[in-house]
């Protein structure tokens, strides 16, 4: 954090909103729920705080705009949160983005039970300014020259939260890092020391992409997937306490897990999914049905690695399986063949299947996805 952002929420002693009895402003620190509620517009429910996981001063994105977090405060009508516009510099409140100046004040304390909050607190822009000028002024040009381009780093984007269609999606990283952290250390699979980094830095540098795959493919989750997974590794894995996997007669003749081939499968990648049991439950999906081997290869589907890791951690959280109905087109092939996985019911187990390009069937489609490297 910068140093005219610790500024802002660094300070203890001075609360900008202490009139007002909203928890302390400090960097870092989580918008905790008081055990008193002692004041009718302070936030109090849990469930929202956990599925934002909002923290002061971190950077967020509501409905596609960044913001910097000041506090949380709360209506008749639910929560509000008080952000600071990264743009313009002015702190503004709640959905219709009111800017918190004199004009709004009395109608604000009225209807937020926050008040306006006073210099330097009340903008950022010509703070940003002043310290920057500060910076070059005591900057020799030996000194700029050796330094080069000094750029603050960006503060991390913890959540994207943008709509598809009337569908608000809501795509927490910290959260995922921590669950697919713990999942691979329950099924044994080695990450790098560097491997929430790595992701993290995937996130940041493809945020607006992410975001815009969202908006026009309604993906409502993702899968944090180490590279050079050895795949007959990570299939026993991924199958443990299965059944036997139901392998077809030309994806065992094709070397079968050893002899598959995926692309892209080298490196760590986020991957964007839509968190559906069977094809025909997404519309997405859905208006794959009846696809080709052909028409498949011509998107940016699941690889087999992709799938098994998939299919298990949806089994982790909700005891059930992809593809009870119907089968799912891979990227991943064995020999000219292409790869498709679905689950038996009765059998307990995975079935894979490796057939030619021009085979298609009505219950037969594609898991779209885009991954991000």
């Amino acid at each position: 954090m910068s140093e005219f952002l610790s500024k802002i929420f660094g300070g203890k002693k001075e609360d900008p909103f202490s009139e007002v009895k909203i928890p302390v402003i400090e960097e870092g620190l989580p918008i905790k729920i008081p055990e008193k509620r002692d004041h009718p517009y302070l936030a109090d429910d849990e469930k929202t705080f956990a599925r934002y996981s909002i923290n002061v001063g971190e950077v967020v994105e509501l409905f596609d705009e960044p913001y910097i977090v000041l506090g949380v405060s709360k209506n008749q009508n639910g929560l509000v949160v008080i952000k600071l516009d990264i743009k313009t510099g002015k702190p503004m409140v709640g959905d219709k983005n009111e800017i918190l100046d004199g004009t709004t004040q009395a109608h604000l304390k009225e209807q937020y039970g926050i008040k306006l909050l006073k210099p330097p607190y009340n903008t950022v822009e010509g703070l940003l300014r002043r310290e920057n000028e500060k910076i070059v002024k005591s900057t020799t040009k030996d000194e700029i020259a050796f330094l080069g381009d000094v750029r603050e780093e960006k503060p991390l984007l913890k959540f994207i939260e943008t709509k598809y269609n009337e569908e608000t999606i809501t795509l927490n990283l910290e959260q995922k890092l921590q669950e697919f952290t713990n999942f691979y250390k329950t099924h044994k699979i080695d990450t790098p020391p560097n491997f929430e980094d790595t992701i993290r830095k995937i996130w940041q540098n493809n945020s607006k992409e992410i975001k815009k795959a969202i908006q026009e493919q309604g993906f409502n989750d993702i899968l944090l997937i180490p590279g050079n997974l050895p795949l007959p590794a990570l299939h026993t894995e991924m199958t443990e306490r299965y059944n036997t996997t139901l392998e077809g007669e030309h994806f065992k003749s094709g070397g079968s897990f050893a002899g598959a081939t995926s692309q892209g499968v080298d490196k760590p990648r986020i991957v964007l999914v839509h968190n559906a049991k069977n094809l025909e439950d997404h519309p997405e999906l859905k208006k794959t049905l009846n696809d080709t081997g052909e028409d498949a290869m011509k998107r940016e589907i699941l690889t087999l690695e992709d799938y098994l890791v998939f299919q298990r951690i949806y089994f982790a959280k909700t005891g059930q399986h992809l593809d009870e109905k119907g089968w799912t087109w891979l990227a991943t092939k064995v020999g000219a063949r292409l790869v498709h996985a679905y689950w038996c019911p009765v059998d307990g187990r995975i079935g894979i299947v490796a057939v030619s390009l021009g085979f298609r069937h009505r219950t037969l489609g594609v898991r779209p996805s885009r991954s991000f490297f």
